[in-house]
């Protein structure tokens, strides 16, 4: 009698898991003009980690998040994984903080410490900032007091060819200030999603006109 519920039981809930399988696979699908079926374009915030941030999600520590992958979380998610990088740092924080740094923060800050360490001849150019990757743009561009300016005044006060995708992109990263933007460095920003080097390019010029109206308060190995 127990063995037949049980059956019961398990045939039920397969029925259910079916259904609501058809129902995902309804809610994704598109049927064009002439019936053939296509599937939704997923948008970027539902897309797992796996997708979005494929070089953080080198970093899952399989052993010790046993039963959970980087295909089952979304970048913007708040639980907190084990993470171990390649030189072997061990982390255990939010998959949030962990894609909002771009990876391991003690490989970020020494890093930042070698950088800090050699004086920089050239501060000058865009190609100057990509061989300093790891150099924070406030640092890069030697400036200590920044001015209180929203993100969205400094981008989209003037007409530019990229400046409308530079504004989505760095308001998806969260990036809603020119203080905000000036503590990130080019490593960070060079992995963000729909940012190619030409926007990279047309945001270092942004950060030069507007910080040529401001002097700077300190120079590079001064």
């Amino acid at each position: 009698m127990k063995t037949r519920r049980l059956l019961t039981l398990k045939v039920k809930y397969l029925k259910n898991l079916v259904r609501a399988y058809g129902e995902v696979q309804e809610h994704n699908e598109l049927k064009t003009n002439n019936g053939d079926v296509v599937m939704k374009s997923i948008p970027y915030k539902r897309q797992s980690l796996l997708i979005t941030h494929p070089d953080v999600s080198k970093q899952w520590d399989k052993k010790k998040n046993r039963g959970c992958g980087p295909d089952e979380v979304f970048a913007e998610s708040y639980k907190r994984i084990w993470w171990l990088c390649e030189k072997g740092h061990l982390a255990f924080e939010p998959v949030r903080k962990r894609t909002k740094r771009g990876g391991c923060s003690d490989c970020i800050n020494n890093a930042r410490k070698e950088v800090a360490m050699h004086s920089i001849e050239k501060r000058e150019t865009f190609e100057d900032l990509q061989k300093n990757e790891f150099l924070r743009l406030k640092d890069f561009f030697s400036v200590c007091d920044v001015p209180d300016i929203a993100i969205k005044d400094l981008i989209l006060k003037e007409r530019g060819p990229n400046r409308a995708r530079i504004y989505k992109v760095l308001r998806r990263y969260q990036i809603n200030s020119f203080e905000a933007l000036l503590n990130c460095t080019y490593d960070e920003i060079s992995k963000y999603r729909d940012l190619g080097s030409k926007s990279q390019r047309e945001l270092f010029n942004i950060l030069t006109q507007q910080l040529s109206k401001f002097p700077p308060t300190s120079k590079a190995g001064g």
